[in-house]
């Protein structure tokens, strides 16, 4: 487990993977194509015009990759491989390997180099795929966090948490006065604050679950192992209240 002196850490995921229920894993998701598309269509796209030249050709890349996807689903795939992310990378790097075959050109010098079996955490630089994944698991917990409000008369979790990030330096007056214009009724600063707390306990909730969902087990020491390696830790710590 990735250790780095921050048992507080671990006591939060585990207390946040324990309230939620129902908590998923990666199979419902491989196992629906359908739904995988959904999910991880975005990151794909942008992973894929990272790595050829042209938008024509990485859009070509997208659809042919999610046809087969439909047509064969993740046969290939077991939970005893590793991630899920790691197999969907390594997927995503033969179809760009293949693209740059059949152009008869060599590939990108990081793609080349995993080629020759060099680890990727050895090849300079971040991860595009990782990256991807991780901004991937973040629009879907803001539109999560944006349909809990839509449903809930009376919630403002996902516009009072927009503002606070949006207004870091901003007064809790400030913040509730934008947040007055933008629902059109007045706000209180003390409002504000229980709802900004409230918020981004929310947003914690639904980034681990987001998590969860793409692991092969719900239990929380891996989706710490995962937040940590996503550098997602820090989302979980700040969203919840302070003591």
């Amino acid at each position: 487990m990735t250790a780095k002196g921050e048992n507080s850490d671990s006591v939060l995921v585990s207390q946040i993977a324990s309230r939620i229920e129902g908590i998923t894993t990666h199979w419902s998701v491989v196992a629906d194509t359908a739904r995988f598309t959904l999910r991880y269509a975005r990151a794909i796209r942008r992973y894929l015009a990272t790595r050829v030249e042209s938008k024509e050709d990485a859009e070509d890349l997208l659809q042919d990759f999610l046809l087969r996807v439909y047509q064969q689903g993740f046969r290939g795939y077991r939970a005893e491989k590793g991630k899920f992310r790691f197999y969907l990378k390594g997927a995503l790097r033969n179809a760009v390997l293949l693209h740059w075959r059949k152009k008869n050109r060599l590939p990108r010098a990081d793609d080349q180099e995993q080629l020759a079996g060099v680890p990727a955490s050895e090849v300079p630089g971040p991860d595009p795929w990782t990256l991807e994944w991780r901004a991937c698991l973040l629009e879907r917990t803001w539109e999560a966090l944006k349909e809990h409000e839509l449903r809930s008369p009376g919630n403002l979790f996902h516009t009072v948490l927009q503002l606070a990030v949006d207004h870091p330096d901003a007064s809790s007056e400030r913040l509730a006065a934008l947040a007055s214009q933008s629902v059109g009724r007045p706000i209180r600063a003390d409002a504000f604050r229980k709802q900004l707390s409230r918020a981004r306990q929310r947003f914690a909730h639904l980034l681990v679950q987001e998590v969860a969902e793409t692991l092969e087990s719900a239990d929380p020491e891996q989706i710490e192992d995962e937040l940590a390696d996503l550098e997602l830790l820090s989302y979980v710590r700040h969203a919840l209240p302070q003591r």
